[in-house]
């Protein structure tokens, strides 16, 4: 088994909630790259705040 394996796959962050709208979702001036664990991580925490997304201190 692998430990440490760098990731080189990215996923797409929405800066701006799309709500499922194809023109907010498909607009890549709204996009980000991120991977994906710090993807899913903010996920789950806005998620748990009821769709309110975090703010930093």
């Amino acid at each position: 088994m692998q430990t440490n394996v760098k990731r080189i796959h990215m996923v797409v962050h929405h800066t701006e909630r799309h709500y499922g709208h194809p023109e907010l979702f498909w607009d890549r001036s709204k996009w980000e790259p991120i991977c994906p664990d710090h993807h899913d991580s903010e996920a789950q925490a806005e998620e748990r705040s009821r769709g309110r997304p975090r703010h930093p201190l």
